[in-house]
């Protein structure tokens, strides 16, 4: 595995920093969003940047150059997501065969009879994204209702009831800590045990991880969201890409971790592991695809993060550009023989 220092981000293609002060009794420009007697006191310019409009252009080239009968391309799409962004229009490069939803995430699916050529497909997309206002993050969880079970459990990659992440888990913290103390206690052990970021092929998961001590945007998220799970607070993986500027890849990960009163708030261990952000102050320049860790379209072959290809006879290829309007990320990922 090749160790890379990043700029921003390094992520798929598929570090320690002081955070925060919980100000007791003295701190200028403090405010407190709550009633409750329990607040977690911050900065007032911890809320982060305005509403920002973003035209984002998903190009895809499929290439058969030989016999193929079929093929078909499946694409995550962003869509609109309370507090979180805004989709203003949405103009397809070649309108997809249907459109479906999977809890977590939207899809555009291509299905192409007789390829022959280059065929370009995909979507522009203008859409409003939007800071998350961290004021009023308050130290009692209260009640979780049932919908959030599926965001507490084990599962592959997030290997929550293992003897070893939970045992890190009940050492993060204090038995009795709940709510932000707990939140914040779980991030940094996050940050303690991985210190090491580099690119990887292939997800390692929380427990590999936490063995290899490091790892890129996803495994940091997944030990983050496993060691959440075990002390009982709502976690999820959420894919998706970063407006701003890149040195690889703007696709990322992150987590979003459930506060009554507050929603999903929305972390990222790994930009704060690289001096990019900090527990509370990340800057407004997410884009939300999806928040199934093990959704059906990464557990095949035949592409990579955030679309997938299948094909019926000979092989065939993809170029993608994905462009945010700072700077075209290229890949090309294909099945014919000698093609690179």
């Amino acid at each position: 595995m090749i160790e890379k220092k990043m700029v921003l981000p390094m992520c798929k293609k598929r570090h320690s920093v002081c955070f925060y002060l919980i100000l007791v009794c003295i701190s200028v420009g403090a405010t407190i969003e709550s009633k409750s007697k329990d607040v977690i006191f911050i900065n007032k310019e911890t809320y982060l940047g305005e509403p920002k409009t973003v035209e984002m252009k998903m190009q895809y080239k499929v290439s058969a150059p030989n016999k193929t009968y079929r093929a078909k391309f499946v694409l995550l799409i962003p869509e609109t997501l309370p507090n979180r962004q805004k989709v203003i229009s949405k103009e397809w490069i070649l309108p997809p065969t249907k459109i479906h939803k999977r809890d977590g995430g939207t899809y555009a699916e291509w299905i192409l009879d007789k390829p022959r050529g280059d065929i370009d497909i995909g979507c522009i997309i203008k859409m409003e994204i939007y800071p998350f206002d961290y004021s009023r993050l308050n130290r009692d969880l209260g009640s979780k209702d049932d919908d959030f079970k599926k965001y507490l459990i084990s599962e592959k990659f997030i290997e929550t009831k293992s003897k070893v992440i939970m045992d890190l888990a009940q050492k993060s913290a204090p038995k009795r800590s709940k709510g932000g103390i707990l939140l914040h206690s779980i991030f940094n052990s996050t940050i303690k045990n991985l210190d090491k970021y580099n690119f990887a092929n292939e997800p390692k998961g929380a427990l590999g991880a936490l063995k290899l001590g490091g790892g890129d945007c996803t495994d940091y998220t997944d030990l983050f969201v496993a060691l959440c799970r075990a002390r009982g607070l709502p976690a999820r993986h959420v894919h998706g890409i970063l407006a701003s500027g890149f040195s690889d890849t703007p696709k990322h990960s992150w987590a979003e971790v459930y506060i009554p009163h507050n929603g999903w708030v929305r972390l990222d261990p790994f930009l704060v592991e690289a001096g990019k952000a900090s527990f509370r102050r990340l800057k407004n320049y997410y884009i939300t695809l999806n928040h199934d860790r093990n959704d059906g379209i990464y557990s095949k072959d035949n592409g990579v993060w955030y679309w997938r290809y299948y094909y019926w006879g000979d092989p065939i290829a993809i170029s993608e550009k994905l462009d945010c309007g700072y700077g075209v990320f290229s890949e090309r990922v294909s099945s014919i023989k000698g093609d690179k």
